[in-house]
């Protein structure tokens, strides 16, 4: 067993009132990771909670445990530590999870390039397809079994951030993973539910960007916007925008792909590219991060001001 690997075990087996969270605007990747965890690990002795602080997608709502869900708001113990799936740092968390990280044990497990953490233990795998994938492998170096609900909930992780093993994040060891979690996965649900199944206002929202999408720099980076009004006007929350970013890559000879999206007070920027360009690069550059080929960030200001300051950027990027 690797000492990481072991000190993570550790800490899961004797933690008692540990409050579990991810990223903002959690995912498949993200849920499944804090749940097949929670179910895992969890028992009856232990005061473990689950944290969410944004909507969670129509989509992922089947996966087992979410029962277990509470909002910030909801926390009822004396949180003693914290464990991070998923994401490190309070950007990506929120600022919610501020007032419980000093004078506490701080634990994360993550596959994102960047982002800088300050606890006591990070298991870092950048090479790997996703964060379940890594809860896979402590699962089974700890000798537990997973279960149905466990093993649905790490391969539904996996799947989700490999985009169904087709995305060149995908891993000779999450193919040996979902292998042996197969039998125990209803598979044809977890398709449906995390690449078919979506809100109405997520397929307006879809024909609202294919309508203004725009090609620069002689078709390489193309890019779409929503703003306020298309929210209004559909309907939208801010989950149904879920995925609608992959769109921008799909114009034949497309480079990189940017999504715009006006909040309150932000606009939030996904991006998207092929094989060669990396664009967690270009987030970083806007406070941002993620992966080499799917990378976000959130910026203060409107979408007249910041999108021609990313396209630039893009531009600089592409021609690096």
């Amino acid at each position: 067993m690797s000492e990481q690997y072991g000190k993570m075990i550790e800490f899961l087996n004797n933690q008692r009132n540990l409050l579990i969270c991810g990223h903002e605007q959690p995912d498949g990747d993200c849920l499944g990771s804090m749940l097949a965890t929670y179910l895992a690990f969890a028992g009856e002795k232990k005061n473990w909670r689950v944290v969410v602080s944004d909507a969670i997608p129509q989509n992922l709502l089947f996966l087992p445990g979410m029962e277990q869900v509470i909002t910030p708001e909801q926390i009822d113990i004396d949180v003693e530590a914290v464990l991070i799936l998923d994401g490190r740092g309070l950007r990506r968390t929120g600022f919610w999870l501020e007032p419980y990280l000093p004078g506490r044990r701080v634990f994360c497990v993550d596959h994102h390039l960047g982002s800088y953490f300050e606890g006591e233990h990070l298991v870092l795998e950048t090479q790997a397809s996703a964060t379940a994938e890594i809860i896979c492998a402590i699962i089974e170096e700890a000798g537990i079994a997973p279960d149905a609900a466990v093993a649905t909930n790490l391969y539904a992780g996996i799947a989700a951030d490999t985009g169904g093993f087709r995305y060149l994040n995908t891993t000779a060891r999450c193919f040996e993973q979902a292998a042996r979690l197969l039998p125990k996965v209803d598979i044809e649900e977890v398709r449906i539910r995390l690449f078919e199944d979506c809100s109405l206002a997520n397929i307006r929202l879809k024909g609202h960007c294919c309508l203004n999408l725009q090609l620069e720099y002689d078709g390489r980076i193309c890019y779409a916007f929503i703003d306020r009004a298309a929210m209004e006007l559909y309907g939208a929350k801010n989950e149904d925008s879920f995925n609608i970013v992959n769109f921008t890559l799909m114009p034949h000879g497309v480079k990189v792909g940017i999504l715009f999206e006006e909040r309150e007070d932000y606009v939030k920027i996904s991006f998207r590219s092929r094989k060669g360009i990396e664009v967690n690069r270009l987030a970083r550059n806007f406070g941002g991060g993620g992966h080499l080929l799917a990378a976000g960030a959130k910026v203060n200001g409107t979408l007249e001001e910041i999108m021609p300051k990313v396209i630039k950027a893009a531009k600089e990027l592409v021609d690096a």
